[in-house]
């Protein structure tokens, strides 16, 4: 899913939550090292901090998200 979210893969990210709606609330790792998983939505902001995910981009994906009824929820 991080792959997904760096290469701003709409359509990726469309196919995987079909498949598995619940990728919308799994944990993503934040990298090989640091390997503690986190919220899809904090990663985002995880790669918006890097720069390695452009400020517009995350916002396409919420739309998305909001489009499909998805709801997208903070779990510990």
């Amino acid at each position: 899913m991080i792959n997904i979210l760096t290469t701003y893969d709409v359509n990726g990210i469309r196919q995987a939550l079909s498949a598995h709606p619940g990728l919308a609330n799994e944990g993503i790792p934040y990298d090989d090292v640091n390997t503690t998983k986190a919220h899809p939505l904090h990663r985002i902001c995880d790669g918006v901090f890097r720069k390695i995910i452009r400020k517009k981009k995350p916002l396409n994906w919420q739309r998305y998200f909001w489009s499909t009824g998805r709801t997208l929820m903070a779990t510990a």
